[in-house]
């Protein structure tokens, strides 16, 4: 089945999903640094974040991410159009709508690789986006892979799992690696890692910056602070 186009809407010629077009690319570049300096973003990584078992998500995540799921996975490809059509919802808002319904999928299997590779599941996420479109849940299938790495795996998990490693492995990433434990550095050294074009930099930093992925990257400090003391 061919992919159908991400809704993230791209400039033309583009391959793959960029910034919203209603952002230039002046207004992108300023609001990434922006946010990465001016943001409470998290600092450090959360390498535990309470489950029971290795490669498990702590029982509260397990209990509320699928209703999330259930609440937004009967998005179609074709609802974020209609709205915009109809003017019913505004670009901005939909964009993240259709961000969160993808998170709902496959925000905790790239959670479960970082507490495996100390790997921030930012990037494998925004990776993801970039590979497989925001619609990648249809379009995977029992391969799971959705990094279209031509192998199958058993599960999602799996597949971020790998993806983490290897990317953890590749000499081309080693400045990103060394940043892992800073949240505005790492941003700054993946814009420049040779891993990807120019583009596909842009794109990956574009998509954490715009949708605060890093702090899915961490606890609160409140919750972790509470976590550490028990």
């Amino acid at each position: 089945m061919k992919r159908a186009k991400p809704f993230l809407i791209e400039r033309a010629g583009a391959e793959k999903p960029r910034k919203p077009a209603f952002i230039s690319d002046a207004v992108a570049e300023d609001a990434q640094l922006w946010r990465a300096r001016n943001r409470s973003l998290p600092e450090g990584l959360t390498l535990d974040f309470g489950g029971v078992n290795v490669g498990q998500p702590p029982p509260i995540d397990a209990m509320i991410m699928p209703s999330l799921n259930v609440a937004l996975a009967g998005v179609s490809e074709e609802f974020p159009g209609a709205c915009i059509q109809r003017g019913l919802l505004p670009h901005a808002m939909l964009n993240h709508l259709v961000r969160a319904r993808f998170l709902s999928f496959f925000l905790l299997s790239a959670r479960s690789a970082q507490e495996d590779t100390g790997f921030r599941a930012s990037i494998l996420l925004a990776d993801a986006v970039h590979i497989s479109g925001d619609w990648a849940d249809k379009y995977v299938g029992d391969s799971n892979d959705i990094f279209e790495t031509g192998r199958r795996f058993p599960n999602i998990h799996e597949a971020f799992l790998d993806r983490a490693r290897w990317l953890k492995k590749n000499r081309r990433f080693g400045s990103v690696m060394r940043a892992m434990g800073d949240p505005v550095e790492c941003l700054k050294q993946l814009g420049r890692c040779k891993l990807w074009d120019e583009l596909g930099r842009k794109d990956r930093v574009a998509t954490i910056a715009y949708d605060c992925l890093q702090e899915c990257d961490a606890l609160s400090g409140r919750l972790a602070a509470a976590k550490a003391a028990s």
